[in-house]
């Protein structure tokens, strides 16, 4: 017996949502770091790499605003267009089969009185020692 799931459909506005809020969350980041930025003062490479993903703007809070908002816009543009290509691809491939064959096989037969009947059919340590005693 064999377990199948079959993933037929992502909803590309799901998955907007969910990169968008990321954008969210890098753009308010950036924004921030460019802010501390400009008053601390950071090393030059790491300056040069925070100039380039704010944009071109100027550090303040309006470029907090603005670079948290373009962010989002760009992920939620992104995560969309991912969607769709998902849609395509799995209608290309005849959909996306996960087979578990570990879930799917039969329990093996429990030994009568074990505690641990229907989990896994082999004995544990303690039951082991137990039998030994037993004996």
């Amino acid at each position: 017996m064999e377990k199948r799931e079959e993933f037929m459909r992502v909803r590309p506005s799901s998955l907007a949502l969910l990169e968008g809020t990321l954008g969210l969350i890098v753009g308010l980041a950036v924004g921030i770091l460019g802010w501390v930025g400009a008053a601390q003062g950071f090393d030059l490479n790491f300056d040069i790499l925070l100039r380039g993903l704010m944009l071109g703007m100027t550090p303040g809070l309006a470029a907090v605003i603005a670079l948290t908002l373009v962010y989002a816009a760009l992920g939620t543009l992104v995560g969309y267009a991912h969607g769709e290509l998902y849609n395509r691809v799995a209608g290309w491939t005849e959909r996306a089969h996960v087979t578990d064959d570990a879930a799917a096989e039969e329990p093996a037969a429990q030994p009568k009185g074990s505690r641990i009947a229907g989990r896994r059919g082999a004995p544990t340590f303690g039951e082991t020692i137990g039998r030994r005693r037993d004996k």
